[in-house]
């Protein structure tokens, strides 16, 4: 046979097996294909079901992409969100710090390294304000220039407000402590007006949010004593009236001192109003009824009941049956009826002077019970 001949068996065979060789490639560029769908859709439902937040951003800081979870979180449907930056919309430009992170959200857009672990305070469309730790991830091209950052979140405002909280109590401790000390006769007193305020507050089934700010306001609701001569507090007499028009605006001194400080529940306010009464006879604005803040009159009760159970320089302590008789008499008319309905309820199930009790085992100095002689309604100063 010519190699003619032998070159044209050959030829015929490549040529039956091309078409062979490309339906071959064609086939596994079909799996290839159907596979990165098939992981593309499995990507999109991982992150669409995730329980974090996922945005993905340009290098201008817009949202490119937001999943359902953060959708929810932040308030904003997709429709309102995609296209627009993160700033003015989830990110504030100025955070409560006062942290610039309108330049923040620029620098990460050109150097998204910087900010691989972050935290920020982030804005939802109601308007509140929430800490959220980010991780950050840029994503960069065959040419090596960023495309997108890639953004995963955890909202983490509890964990914030805990070790707020803790640092705060640590501050009113010591506040507490300052006060007490120019005037040892009432050692103890606001740290058993609270812990009574705060059973009364549970009695009463307020949540447990709402008992912290109480516990606070508890904790610092003679503050505006600070200012207050430590001989008026102290002395042993009769007052004179403009001694006792100086201790009666010890509310509003304390009011002035803690109005600045940005708590999430209305301490000052209710520093302001723990010496009101329900019918509008107490001082120093004479609020009456609901005007007067729930806790405020929850105060005002656990604040005489102490008052009048322990002992002061100007009288002995009271029995305390005197001085559960001295709120059952003006339930309703200094004394919030609601309020004084968990009083006595809670009485009946515990024992306040129990309650005291644990307090002074724990530590407090002085808590007296028992006695007698007259107290000018009210519980004193």
């Amino acid at each position: 046979m010519t190699d003619k001949a032998n070159h044209g068996k050959q030829g015929s065979r490549e040529e039956k097996k091309l078409p062979r060789e490309s339906a071959s490639r064609e086939k596994k560029r079909r799996i290839s294909k159907e596979i990165l769908k098939k992981n593309e859709i499995n990507y999109r439902e991982l992150v669409e079901s995730s329980n974090s937040i996922i945005l993905r951003l340009d290098p201008q800081g817009k949202v490119t992409f937001i999943n359902e979870f953060a959708q929810n979180f932040f308030g904003y449907p997709k429709g309102e969100i995609l296209g627009k930056n993160v700033v003015g919309t989830i990110v504030p430009e100025i955070e409560s710090s006062g942290r610039d992170l309108a330049a923040m959200i620029a620098d990460l857009g050109k150097n998204p390294e910087r900010y691989i672990n972050n935290e920020n305070e982030n804005l939802k469309r109601s308007g509140e304000r929430v800490w959220v730790a980010w991780t950050n991830k840029g994503v960069f091209d065959a040419q090596g220039v960023l495309t997108e950052v890639f953004c995963i979140g955890n909202d983490i405002t509890a964990n914030r407000l805990t070790n707020l909280l803790r640092a705060n109590d640590q501050a009113v401790q010591a506040m507490a402590l300052a006060i007490e000390m120019r005037d040892p006769y009432t050692s103890g007193h606001q740290q058993r007006v609270t812990l009574l305020a705060c059973a009364l507050g549970r009695e009463m089934g307020l949540a447990e949010d709402r008992i912290r700010g109480l516990r606070l306001a508890g904790l610092l609701h003679d503050l505006g004593k600070i200012v207050v001569p430590a001989e008026f507090l102290s002395k042993p007499g009769k007052l004179r009236d403009h001694e006792w028009e100086v201790i009666k605006d010890h509310p509003y001194f304390g009011y002035e001192i803690m109005k600045g400080i940005d708590f999430p529940w209305p301490v000052a306010q209710i520093i302001y109003q723990h010496h009101e009464k329900w019918n509008g006879s107490g001082y120093p604005r004479g609020l009456a009824g609901e005007e007067i803040l729930l806790e405020a009159r929850i105060l005002a009760v656990a604040d005489v009941v102490e008052a009048m159970a322990t002992h002061r320089p100007y009288r002995p302590a009271f029995a305390f049956n005197e001085v559960l008789e001295e709120i059952s008499q003006h339930v309703g008319i200094f004394y919030d009826p609601q309020v004084t309905a968990a009083l006595f309820s809670y009485h009946r199930q515990h024992n306040i002077l129990d309650l005291f009790a644990q307090l002074k085992n724990g530590g407090a100095k002085d808590a007296l019970i028992g006695g007698g002689a007259n107290l000018p309604v009210g519980g004193g100063r």
